[in-house]
């Protein structure tokens, strides 16, 4: 029987896992010690964490090893990774450890944080197996895990699979790259756990339209979601077949308290359920009277045997026993008429910003410690941090983010003359609350962020939420923002990682620390499609400035926009989003083009109408300064084809479940209407091959090349290449469309071609120094602009200096649109400031 299937090691089996978990619990003794262990999702993590629990020694998960959980609790052994892999120090044995306990996780889930929660293996065990019982977990349960295993309801996954002999699908991936996707489908994933963020970030991009087929059961706890979600997840479930399960739970109770049956999703949407098997939920007034009545509001009280056996504040809180029988939850419920309950209010003062539980009054208790008297109030969306006193908002925002884990744009800073009060004198932190939510969108990064990683995200997405768990990918960044954060990560981290696109900030971070590769390297690992976009558009400056031919640096171009919209876009396109593309590209190339085309209309000469129609290309060869930007018309009609193909719901269904063979069928498309325009209609010639037909096919090929995963796949496309670099090349009279305007040309364009595929199939990245890297960088996220701006440099060389060295005209057209581009970029994201939801100064 499988146990474990790692996306990046060998698969287990539970006979396997058994020796591999002796051998460990062997390595830290026979005497009971406190092993502190870095949870990250590893087949390394979860060993040593069942070593542990078989050893009878008691285990503290946490993402991060901080001085601060060091200090505190003394562990007797640590295991974690380090820069040649994983390391186990241990110490003598301390002892004050209880016999019971077992398990020490954060309250909040939170990294690093000092206040743990007690559980005991017969705790853990029977949460494990409540959650079995009612999700139905068998041997044939496949879970992929979509969260942190030193969060409660991530380990509730691995335990609850484990005890009941079902498989665990090993990835640390965020829940938004197609991989981790591409991995559950590949090994018959049947289930997977998300928060209420989680889902969101599934309606981003689409999910519910192509969630792989294997699934049959999904989760939901760590936090409220809203009962419009929930119902409409619900439907969608049961149009599927899938059985979907809102939870209820906190760590204090090893991880469930209660569920919501799928059946009844529809009749109760904003319901949390009836308690687990095993457990017990009654309603308690402020006296301690327990209420029988149904729709009487109440605190929600916990009976069972996952209840914890208490908190642990520092070693010696360690040697305690079970202190707990009724756990209280802090929040207020009703009793339906139909048994079901469901939260209405909060008793404490605490809320959940992705899934991650903060109190408030810590908040203020650690405001205290700096100095500062405040009040503080918060949703799951904003905690407001209101004072009476002249603070610096930006690094109290900082310090507090880095403390808790979370966004800096959660955080709201609110300066009073004096705090607002209610009538009987007590703070008013539903205004407080009130004021901030106003506000809210005001707060950006700051730029003396402590944690450059975030800061780096941060100005690519400015008023984007972004957690430690955020990706690029979650983002949805195109391709001139991964050239320039790419780029930004590169000097942090030191190099750059495979894939990072895909990894969380989290991930990133411990990559710079195992590795140790924080110093500059002489060398530097660039993605070829950075290098080959910076080469096109300096062999299309080269053909525009000089006599030498070099063809075929756009047909390079429009390669990588297909590739890049496959690459970047194809999750908004398919989840009928694509009008986000189309507005992105306007803003941010196409309007700095059209402001161009009015400078040289009102200073040089008149520009014909459809070129502000972004359709000159439609017209024939404008020929002298407008000739280069036939380019940029085509790149924007090619990119509203694609915004109409993606209107018809059947298309978006093929090209979710199967993005190459679409790409295939967009080949074949483009063949026809490319071929077939030049022998039925001969208008080829007089419009220079510079038209949706005409260009189609190389934006298919580029779509095909990014979703080409196997062998087979990747030397079909190339064969598709190769046809259409012969016919380009003239291989067929017929067809052959070049030689009439330069008899080398289509050769050219044909070399161009091939190794442009060539490179972007099978050559992922290039190793060049350091410096080169920077400046094909800062070309190639550039590249649109250098474009867009090159054609003045062409003017001037042609107009004014015709004696100019080449070398210096690319170094001239390069620098003028790297700083048109950093103009352009910069002010779109300070519009993007400006335009957040609140934005504005009190």
């Amino acid at each position: 029987m499988i146990a474990i299937v790692p996306e990046d090691g060998p698969t287990l089996t539970y006979a396997e896992l058994a020796d591999l978990t002796d051998g460990f619990s062997h390595r830290l003794g026979p005497v009971k010690r406190l092993i502190l262990v870095q949870a990250l999702n590893s087949t390394e993590t979860i060993i040593a964490y069942l070593a542990a629990l078989a050893g009878g020694h008691a285990v503290i998960l946490s993402a991060e090893i901080n001085d601060a959980l060091v200090s505190t609790f003394m562990p007797d052994a640590i295991y974690r990774l380090g820069v040649d892999g994983w390391h186990l120090s241990l110490e003598k044995p301390e002892g004050g450890l209880h016999p019971d306990l077992a398990l020490l996780l954060s309250t909040s889930g939170t990294t690093g944080a000092t206040k743990l929660v007690r559980l005991s293996l017969a705790a853990v065990e029977a949460n494990a197996r409540s959650i079995a019982d009612y999700l139905g977990i068998a041997a044939g349960s496949c879970a992929l895990t979509t969260l942190p295993l030193h969060y409660s309801y991530g380990l509730s996954v691995i335990n609850s699979h484990l005890l009941a002999g079902g498989t665990i699908l090993l990835t640390g991936r965020s829940i938004v790259d197609p991989a981790l996707w591409s991995f559950c489908e590949e090994n018959g994933g049947t289930s997977f756990a998300g928060v209420p963020y989680s889902f969101e970030l599934l309606d981003r991009i689409g999910f519910w339209d192509r969630c792989p087929a294997s699934l049959n059961t999904i989760t939901q706890a760590g936090g409220r979601m809203p009962p419009e979600m929930v119902g409409r997840i619900g439907s969608w479930a049961d149009e599927k077949g899938i059985r979907f399960f809102v939870m209820y739970g906190q760590t204090e109770a090893t991880a469930r308290i209660a569920y919501l049956p799928p059946e009844r999703l529809r009749e109760a949407p904003d319901c949390i359920g009836v308690p687990i098997p095993g457990g017990v939920l009654a309603l308690q007034r402020p006296d301690g009277h327990i209420i029988e009545a149904a729709n009487e509001e109440g605190e929600l009280v916990y009976t069972g045997p996952n209840v914890m056996m208490g908190y642990a504040l520092g070693r010696s809180d360690l040697a305690h026993g079970s202190e707990i029988e009724h756990l209280a939850t802090g929040d207020l419920a009703i009793r339906t008429d139909d048994g079901l309950f469901r939260i209405v209010g909060r008793t404490s003062r605490i809320c959940k910003p992705f899934g991650l539980r903060v109190s408030l009054d810590e908040v203020e208790a650690i405001c205290a410690k700096m100095g500062l008297a405040v009040a503080v109030a918060g949703s799951d969306d904003c905690i407001a941090i209101a004072n009476a006193r002249d603070v610096d908002p930006h690094g109290l925002t900082s310090e507090l983010a880095a403390l808790f884990k979370l966004p800096e744009t959660i955080f709201v800073v609110l300066h009073y003359t004096e705090l607002p009060r209610l009538t009987n004198g007590k703070t008013d932190y539903k205004a407080i609350l009130k004021d901030a939510l106003e506000k809210r969108g005001s707060v950006a990064a700051p730029t003396d962020a402590k944690d450059p990683l975030h800061l780096a995200f941060a100005r690519m997405f400015p008023n984007r939420a972004i957690s430690d768990e955020t990706s690029f990918l979650e983002l949805a960044g195109d391709s001139l923002t991964y050239v320039q954060l790419s780029m930004e990560l590169e000097t942090i981290l030191g190099y750059l990682p495979d894939e990072w696109e895909g990894l969380s900030i989290t991930t990133l971070r411990s990559l710079a620390s195992s590795n140790g590769k924080t110093a500059k390297s002489w060398l530097s690992r660039i993605s070829s499609e950075i290098v080959l976009r910076a080469l096109a558009v300096i062999a299309v400056i080269v053909n525009h400035l000089s006599s030498y031919q070099t063809g075929g640096g756009s047909d390079v171009l429009l390669l990588l926009v297909g590739y890049s919209l496959a690459r970047f876009q194809s999750g908004r396109f398919i989840a009928g989003r694509g009008h986000q593309v189309i507005g992105r590209l306007f803003v941010r190339v196409m309007l700095p083009y059209l402001l161009i085309l009015l400078a040289y209309s009102v200073l040089r000469r008149p520009v014909p109408i459809e070129n502000f129609f972004l359709g000159g290309n439609l017209f024939g060869r404008a020929g002298g300064f407008l000739e280069p930007f036939w380019f940029l018309d085509v790149l924007f009609q090619i990119n509203l084809l694609f915004l109409l193909i993606f209107l018809f719901p059947h298309v978006r269904r093929l090209a979710d479940a199967n993005p190459f063979t679409f790409g295939v069928w967009m080949m074949a498309a483009g063949f026809v209407v490319k071929f077939g325009a030049i022998l039925l209609f001969d208008h080829a010639a007089s419009h220079y091959n510079r038209t949706p037909d005409a260009v189609f096919l190389l934006v298919a090929i580029g779509w095909s090349i990014w979703f080409a995963k196997t062998a087979r796949q990747r030397l079909m496309v190339l064969a598709i290449s190769l046809v259409l670099a012969a016919l380009t090349a003239g291989f067929v009279p017929a067809l052959d469309f070049w030689s009439v305007i330069h008899p080398s040309i289509g050769e050219m364009r044909a070399t161009w071609l091939i190794a442009a595929t060539l490179v972007l199939i099978y050559i992922s990245n290039i190793l060049l120094p350091f410096y080169a890297s920077r400046i094909i960088s800062s070309i190639s996220s550039s590249a649109y602009y250098i474009y867009i701006s090159h054609g003045i440099v062409v003017y001037l060389v042609i107009v004014h200096f015709q004696t100019l060295p080449l070398g210096i005209s690319i170094a001239a057209a390069c620098i003028l649109g790297i700083l048109i581009g950093q103009i352009v970029m910069r002010t779109a994201r300070a519009v993007e400031m400006v335009r957040a939801p609140g934005s504005g100064r009190r």
